[in-house]
């Protein structure tokens, strides 16, 4: 839309009414190439065993000689879908005294 318009304007001009800054026309996101080995890593691990969470699968990454941080384990296992639900325990529930049953 901006280079269709910048023929007739400038990009200042239209950035002002568009209400963005500038620079966020120009910004491109840097992608880093361990972040996609790591995303696979995680993904053969979380098939491998599917009921360890972020924090297991961030030692089992550290034992293979990855540098790598239980928090952004957890953002790319979220990101991929891959969390495990937390399973509640289960709480014995006492009989009431006089109960009919």
């Amino acid at each position: 839309m901006v280079e269709a318009l910048h023929t007739e304007y400038s990009v200042r001009q239209i950035c002002q009414v568009l209400g963005f800054n500038r620079s966020s026309l120009y910004y491109q996101s840097k992608t880093d190439p361990f972040e996609q080995r790591l995303r696979d890593e995680i993904e053969k691990l979380s098939a491998r065993y599917p009921t360890y969470g972020y924090r297991r699968i961030t030692q089992l990454l550290l034992r293979m000689g990855y540098d790598v941080g239980s928090r952004r384990v957890a953002r790319l296992m979220k990101e991929a879908n891959l969390l495990v639900t937390v399973k509640s325990p289960y709480r014995h529930q006492r009989k009431k005294k006089g109960a009919a049953f």
